[in-house]
Order: structure tokens, then sequence, then C-alpha cells
């Protein structure tokens, strides 16, 4: 199957703390352009070395016969999407999307294809089989947590086959996330207003990915707090998760960034409440997001669209 990849190159207190954190922490270092990207050891065999005896060794030698920590990351190129997975915390780093109008053609009304079309009831969640286990996010881990199997890549963002819905249920595409309120309602309307850009841009480039935030106590000190699921723990809570979008219409390209919290979102609050700058999440991910771009000087999307989402029972008033 042709990749459709192939194309694709404040509003919380604990997110202004997280910014704050940012901002002081931006003014005390200098960072210089890099054009460099984050070496996939996974796909790399380890040098074979044999000793010259005679010869002095160095740290490079040695750790080509010892072998390399790693991998830094397990990468997937899927059939609608792309991902990279943190294996500290069974979460992706990020997972990318893209998106056209044609996305969201059902393959099923097409006399060519099977009557009986891409379905997502018939989808079934399941660990990650090409993460080796002990590196996992478990079905078990979730079982009485409380808390849903979120999708960073949504499944209702997938109308082209059987298998690339199932993809999608694959627990590397899946995070810890609060359910009502967050992920079965703010969230899930945030995705909607994502799909909603096919209808005025071309194409539209979206990376989401978790986050953990730091916190700052009484003390004035900063700290990493997140809860871990399963028994023992193993599975980490994001506390917020980043959208970027890269939407492109007529040859001009927009970009905007969206930090949300892990938690119940009420009264629908302006989606432009949770812009971040894209240097924000950069620092607090360690990601550089589509680094070939210079995604920092596109004009921003929200100025091109509204940035609003409806509220949840406004769009089951609207279903029935």
């Amino acid at each position: 199957m042709v990749m459709r990849l192939s194309g694709m190159l404040a509003a919380s207190a604990v997110v202004g703390a997280g910014i704050s954190y940012w901002l002081v922490r931006r003014s005390d270092t200098t960072t210089g352009a890099s054009g460099h990207s984050t070496v996939d050891v996974a796909s790399k065999k380890n040098a074979t070395f044999k000793p010259s005896y005679g010869v002095k060794e160095n740290i490079n030698t040695i750790m080509d016969r010892y072998g390399h920590p790693g991998p830094s990351a397990d990468y997937f190129a899927r059939d609608v999407y792309a991902l990279s997975y943190n294996r500290a915390t069974r979460n992706a780093h990020w997972v990318s999307e893209y998106l056209t109008r044609d996305t969201f053609i059902d393959s099923s009304n097409d006399e060519n294809k099977e009557s009986d079309g891409p379905d997502r009831n018939k989808s079934k969640f399941k660990e990650e089989k090409a993460v080796p286990e002990q590196f996992r996010s478990k079905l078990s881990d979730y079982a009485g947590s409380g808390f849903d199997r979120g999708h960073l890549a949504p499944a209702a963002d997938v109308k082209e086959s059987q298998n690339a819905i199932d993809e999608t249920f694959i627990l590397s595409n899946i995070s810890p996330q609060v359910a009502k309120g967050f992920n079965r309602g703010y969230w899930a309307q945030v995705e909607r207003f994502v799909r909603s850009l096919t209808k005025t841009f071309d194409q539209v480039v979206v990376t989401t990915g978790p986050l953990f935030l730091p916190t700052q106590d009484e003390d004035g000190k900063y700290w990493v707090k997140y809860q871990l699921l399963g028994d023992p723990g193993n599975t980490a809570v994001p506390t917020h998760f980043f959208k970027v979008i890269v939407a492109t219409v007529k040859n001009q390209t927009f970009a905007q960034a969206f930090v949300l919290p892990n938690q119940v979102i009420q009264d629908s609050p302006p989606l432009t409440d949770y812009i971040v700058p894209v240097e924000y999440i950069e620092r607090m991910s360690g990601l550089l997001l589509y680094p070939n771009l210079q995604i920092k000087t596109l004009p921003p999307l929200c100025e091109r669209v509204t940035c609003v989402v409806k509220a949840f029972k406004e769009v089951l008033k609207n279903k029935k």
C-alpha cells in the first residue's frame, strides 16, 4: 500500500507555571542553530570490533565493542501515521498525520471496494509487538485505572482501510487520558476542529504528543510529578498533551501550537486559550518540530481561521 505519509515531512495554571519555567531557563541559555537530527539507533546494527593489540583504545572503540545504549527511539511508519515511541514512559514522543479532503472520503462508497467498509467497531486495542515486552504499555495497565485509552492519531481520521484503522488502536499510539471532560469532551472536539481544517486547507499536517510539565511548589522549586498505571507502575500518565498544526492552502502555509492539560476542561473555552510558542513545546519535550520548515516564521493559523471548538453538548444536540 502506498503510504499517504510520503508527503508529510495559558489555559491552566500548570501550563502557566511551565511556560514561566521555560522563559526563565531560556533567558539563562543560548541555543545555536542545529542541523543534526536524532539518530534512530534501533534501526542500526552495532558495528563489530576486533581489538588490535598494541593500538590504544578509546571510548568510541570500546562502545563499538560493548554496544551503544539505546535505541534513542523506536520509529514506526504506519499506513496513515508515523510515530516515535518512548520506551521509558511507554508513550509516544510524537505522532504525525497528513490530512486532506480525500482523507475523509469513505472508501466503502467506491463500487470497486467491498461493501463491508472500514469500521472502528471491528478494531481492538492491542499491545505494540514491535517493542520488546519489557518496554511495552500493557492492556492490563489500563484495567480499572479510570483513564481512557486515548488516541494520539484518532481513529476518526482514518477512512482508508480496516488495517489503517486497526493500527490506530496499537498502544504505541495511545496515552492515558482523563475520560469524562477531556478525551470524551474537549479533546475530542479539538480533534474534530483539526479534521474541519481540511475544508479550508489543501493539506494539514498535525503532530500530537504527551508532555510531562513541571509544577512549582510553595518553596519555589519546580517538580515533575505524574502517575504510573499498572502494578508495578509501567505506563506514565502525561500531565499535558500538545498539538502542532501546519496547514497549507494555495502555497501559503500557516502554523499553530497548542498545549492542553490532561484534566477536565469545562465550558468549552476558546482554543486560543491554549496557544503556546512552538519553542515552548520543543523546550519541554526535547523535540525539534519540523526543523526543515522554519515553523516559527510561519503566520499563525488562528489568524487565518477561527480557532473555536463546539461544546460537546451542542455537538450531541446537533446529531439528534
